[in-house]
């Protein structure tokens, strides 16, 4: 199954473009950032709603382009909608997102909360149309359990 998702292109300064999509956390409309150099999909700490059975990602884990750590939580995202795709109770690392979102107020009155990173993209196989600002998903591929010959 496919799902096209419309994608929003944002000018911050004179040479600087930004893909954004509209989806739905925790219930409320918001956008995220789609950042294929993001290695991980991070969401702001106000929608963190408990502590994640996964283990704790560290700060280590998580940097910026700068290569500065950046404090983070791991955490359960109630919901999220992004297109047709519906997931819910989903472990998550949230961060503070204050600066990111001075920064996009100033330059695009937009507010960010979250970036859509490499690992979301890949699990879902996506395809980014730069021509239609369209974002395409595939639902992941089920892996299919090799049982051994002499079984």
């Amino acid at each position: 199954m496919k799902i096209k998702i419309p994608l929003e292109l944002v000018r911050l300064e004179d040479q600087s473009w930004h893909l954004l999509v509209s989806v739905v956390l925790n219930r409320k409309n918001c956008c995220l950032l789609l950042d294929t150099g993001a290695s991980h999909t991070v969401f702001d700490l106000k929608y963190c709603t408990g502590k994640s059975s996964a283990e704790r990602v560290s700060s280590k884990e998580i940097s910026g382009v700068n290569a500065q750590s950046i404090e983070n939580v791991s955490g359960v995202l109630k919901s999220l909608k992004i297109g047709s795709l519906k997931l819910k109770d989903m472990d998550a690392v949230f961060i503070d997102l204050k600066d990111i979102n001075r920064l996009y107020q100033e330059h695009a009155q937009k507010e960010i909360s979250g970036l859509i990173g490499s690992d979301f993209l890949l699990k879902y196989r996506a395809l980014i149309c730069y021509d239609q600002l369209k974002l395409t998903l595939k639902m992941p591929v089920k892996q299919k359990s090799r049982r051994n010959k002499s079984d």
